[in-house]
């Protein structure tokens, strides 16, 4: 399992690769300046230690609105046809 991580001005986006170089789930969370990198590290390790179950019911209560939603569209549905 491969964890890759995009840090961006607005999110931070987390996807698990699998060994076939399948995305086996993805998470994204708000920057905030606020926020100290211990708690970033602590929200990853939370969702590293879901499984690929628990991940896909997260992924499945996730309420986007807007370019979120438009952009997360096509990247759920790949997901969840796994």
């Amino acid at each position: 399992m491969l964890l890759t991580v995009d840090i961006g001005n607005t999110n931070i986006t987390v996807a698990l690769i699998d060994e076939e170089q399948n995305v086996a789930g993805t998470f994204r969370m708000t920057t905030k300046a606020q926020r100290t990198s211990d708690e970033y590290g602590m929200n990853l390790m939370e969702f590293c230690r879901m499984s690929i179950r628990e991940e896909l019911e997260f992924l499945d209560n996730l309420h986007l609105e807007g370019s979120m939603a438009i952009v997360a569209e096509q990247i759920l549905r790949e997901i969840r046809g796994r």
